[in-house]
Order: structure tokens, then sequence, then C-alpha cells
């Protein structure tokens, strides 16, 4: 089958009954064998949780041995109840709609697994249906993959379960989907607004770090970012021709990393020069994340330069060691006077008790 985010949930949680629910993404591209493929997995039912505006861009003609529910569980509550993503890629992008995209997730998100229509519906249907049945959404990531923690969690599946099925959807976005909306074009107050937000980020973080995260699957991306988090490190995946036009909009002089700009690139921004080094030097067996330059306390580095990047130290660190060899010419002489005392007690003792 064509699809790139299928599998039975029976697979992820095997309390659920097999070949009973099935998730995915959209099916735009099905031709017939697909659909008997679908078919003989005991799938009769399909259950579309896209919006109507999504549905009329980017719809499929469903097999007609199939029951296909046009249910869209975005709600008003949201923010957002006629969404289409692939638009915010495209020409008819609003600033305002790319923008709102990062609210939209954090915050409605919060509000869809509650009091919910479209899950409902489709509970209701597992109780009255031994047939399998097929949810989507557009990608297969997080309406779907909120469904499906919602259906995990009621058979009792354990939390990390649940978390590993929603995070393994990210391979197949940063497989199929990132690269899409890499190469899609923004209209252009978009990227003034995208190349400004970069800029501003130039002038906030006195580091960063060009990086190719190609080859990490989603569980390794997902332990990357968190360690970052910790490390209080920024990363975000960009453009490479809208960070090159944050660059030349800099006061300085980014050229020599022209050279770096190509494929996929994330950028690790930093307060502390050697923080994304060092994290990096843990994956240097794998080579993934790998190192393609990086610009830190004020000096460009190449791809080869990561243990010199490791090395640098923090002006707070250079400052502590000056500190520190100002103040060891009088530690020495503290330390030979203490040392020295019991003898220079004695000796005076020894001559205060001296007769006349």
């Amino acid at each position: 089958m064509k699809f790139t985010n299928f599998r039975d949930l029976h697979n992820v949680y095997p309390k659920i009954r097999e070949k009973k629910l099935f998730r995915s993404e959209a099916p735009l591209d099905f031709q017939k064998e697909d659909w008997d493929e679908l078919y003989n997995l005991g799938v009769r039912t399909i259950i579309d949780f896209r919006s109507d505006s999504e549905r009329e861009e980017d719809n499929y003609v469903c097999d007609p041995r199939f029951t296909r529910h046009n249910w869209c569980c975005l709600m008003p509550e949201t923010g957002i109840n006629d969404f289409y993503f692939p638009r915010l890629v495209t020409k008819q992008s609003s600033a305002e709609e790319i923008i709102g995209l990062s609210s939209f997730i954090v915050n409605g998100y919060k509000v869809i697994p509650f009091s919910n229509t479209a899950y409902q519906n489709v509970f209701s249907l597992m109780e009255t249906t031994d047939d399998g049945i097929l949810f989507h959404c557009g990608g297969g990531k997080d309406r779907t993959g909120i469904f499906a923690a919602l259906v995990l969690s009621l058979f009792g599946c354990d939390k990390q379960t649940i978390f590993d099925d929603y995070l393994k959807s990210n391979e197949s976005v940063k497989n199929h989907l990132m690269p899409k909306l890499l190469q899609s074009d923004y209209p252009q107050p978009v990227k003034d607004t995208i190349i400004a937000e970069l800029g501003a980020k130039l002038k906030e973080f006195p580091h960063f770090y060009l990086v190719d995260l190609a080859g990490l699957n989603a569980e390794a991306t997902s332990n990357l970012r968190r360690k970052c988090f910790k490390n209080d490190i920024k990363m975000i995946v960009v453009k490479n021709t809208l960070l090159r036009e944050a660059f030349q909009a800099s006061d300085i002089d980014f050229e020599p990393l022209y050279g770096a700009l190509k494929g996929t690139t994330a950028v690790m921004f930093a307060h502390t020069a050697n923080v994304p080094a060092k994290l990096l030097k843990e994956y240097a067996k794998e080579g993934v994340p790998a190192l393609k330059g990086a610009y830190a306390e004020e000096t460009i580095f190449g791809a080869d330069q990561l243990e010199a990047l490791v090395a640098i130290k923090s002006k707070n660190e250079v400052i502590a060691e000056i500190v520190a060899l100002l103040q060891s010419p009088a530690k020495n002489v503290i330390s030979a006077l203490q040392s020295g005392a019991n003898t220079i007690h004695g000796v005076l003792k020894t001559l205060g008790e001296r007769p006349e």
C-alpha cells in the first residue's frame, strides 16, 4: 500500500484486537491494488478526521466496498475549525497563518481530546461493528495520534508506549513531509517574517552551530531535542535560502558559512560556545547529527573542527583561570608561612626564654 505512516494498533499494544483499528495518513494516491490490500486486512470503515477545506483541496475517491465517514475533529474551541496544513507552505499562505501554526498546535490540541464529537462517534462505532476501522487525518500524525493515544490509554497501555507510538510518526513527517516543506516556496511577507525572526535569533544568541540531521530516526531526533532543551540549546530546522538571507542582513560576515547551506540544515543556538560541541561529540561514532559549520566566540569554524569547538573555554572559564593565576603567588606565600608556622613559633619561644 502507498502508506508511509500506517500501523495496526494491535502491534502497538497486543490487548487491542488484531485487525480492528488501523491508523494512517490520508490514502490520497491509492490505486485499486491498494484498496484490495486494505480490504483483505478486514477494513470496512474509513474515518476521515480532516476539515471540509482539506478534503476539497486534497480528496480521494473511496472504494465503494468501504463506508467512509467525514468526521472533522477540529472544533471552534481550538481556535481553528477549518484548517488546511499544506496551504501554509504555498503562496496562498499569509504570515499570520504561518506564525499562528505553532500557537494552534500548542493551544488548540490541548482542547481536541475533550468533548470531541468526532472521537465520540468512532468510539460508538467501535462498539457496534466487528469489522476493521481505519482512521486518518492529513499526515496521520497529530489528530490521528491523539485519537490513537486515547484508545491506547483506554486499554490500559503504559505512557511510554503511547509516547513512542505518537513519536513514531515523526519518521514519516521527516522523510516525506519535511522535504516538501523545505522545497516549497513561501510568499514574500512570510519570507520576510522568517528572516526577521532568524535575524533576531542571531542577535540573541552569541553562538550557533549548523548541523545535518539526515539519517536520524524519530526516536533519536526526539532524544536529541530533549538533550538540547536540557542544555539550554535552541534547535530549529531552517530553509537554507532564508538562513542565507538572514546571514546577509547581519552586521557580521557569515560568508564562510554559505557553503554549508546545503541539504537539510538545523541550527543549534546557544549562550555557551562549547555546549553544542560537547553534545555533538556524543554522536561522533554514529556520525549523525553531523557538524556542518559553526560561529562561536566571534570565530567561524568548519565541519572538521568539532574538537576545537569542544576545547573552547567560555569567557567565565577564562576569567576564572586568570583570577586563579593572579592569586597563585599570594597563595604560595600564605602556604609557606602556614607550613613554617610551628618552626617560627618555636624559634620565637626559645629566644623569649633565653636567660640574660
